[in-house]
């Protein structure tokens, strides 16, 4: 029978590449259960330590408490936010509209911004690199030749009324933006935000994760840093799986001294990718 994969759907590594890295040909299933055991657990550890799922998703009211002081400025959980620019072909009164090339980050309800494009468009089909817009193109641009952004951050809300009935209320798409291409997760709101949890936010962030398409950023545009030091914790806990109480064993002849899990390589890529600790 086939092995049957208990990795998380967001793992960023696979127990194929961790028996590559160590030179393991046609590892048995009860391995492969161990690889990916250990590459779930180091998955976590470093979400938890960068505060951040890095696999791409949708937060729906995703919501904020400033504790103190007045916010135009607000640093999402999750990030990057999708911001993606690509040409396509455009017909005048048509929703239809064809792309140069697929991406698997385009998703539907997202904001589409561009030549040709109405005012507070949406993706509101998608099927390879045929795109349907929520509102009829404006103008024609043949072969390819529109410029589009497509962008994740799809609405904005603020709270009134009391904590037992609140009432939420959308911020036009005027009121709000996202900062530059979305890499920071930071969003301008134009007005005063402040209070507990009075903000919230609808939006997809992260990356596109299929280590069977690693090379093609339209599928899979994890950062291989991420993947590498996934990999090497894992690689490290394998190798001490049996001396995991020591700091070194040897005998009369030879003697190993187990390096620390995390150095400060690892330290380095987990400190990039950090997001801000929230209340």
């Amino acid at each position: 029978m086939p092995y049957t994969s208990i990795a998380v759907p967001y793992a960023l590594t696979t127990y194929t590449r961790i028996a590559a890295r160590l030179t393991i040909t046609n590892p048995s299933d009860a391995l492969c259960t161990q690889f990916e055991n250990y590459i779930n657990s180091f998955t976590d550890y470093i979400e938890g330590r960068t505060g951040r799922r890095f696999l791409l998703t949708q937060y729906v009211n995703d919501t904020y408490a400033f504790i103190e002081g007045i916010r135009q400025y607000i640093a999402l959980r999750q990030a990057p936010v999708v911001y993606l620019q690509t040409t396509a072909t455009l017909t005048v009164n048509s929703t239809t509209v064809s792309l140069s090339a697929a991406n698997g980050q385009i998703k539907v309800g997202m904001v589409v911004l561009g030549d040709g494009i109405a005012p507070n468009t949406t993706v509101a089909a998608i099927s390879t690199t045929t795109l349907t817009l929520s509102t009829a193109a404006t103008a024609s641009y043949a072969s390819h030749t529109g410029n589009i952004t497509i962008i994740g951050l799809v609405g904005c809300q603020y709270r009134a009324g009391t904590p037992s009935n609140p009432s939420w209320t959308a911020y036009i798409n005027d009121q709000f933006e996202l900062m530059a291409d979305g890499k920071s997760g930071v969003v301008r709101v134009y007005g005063n935000t402040f209070g507990v949890n009075n903000f919230r936010a609808t939006y997809w962030a992260g990356y596109l994760i299929d280590f069977t398409k690693v090379g093609d950023p339209t599928s899979h545009n994890l950062p291989a840093d991420l993947t590498d030091l996934c990999e090497r914790l894992v690689v490290r806990a394998y190798k001490k799986r049996d001396a995991e109480a020591e700091k070194s064993v040897g005998g009369p002849q030879s003697n190993i001294t187990w390096a620390d899990l995390i150095d400060d390589v690892d330290t380095e890529v987990i400190e990039r990718y950090a997001r801000p600790i929230f209340a």
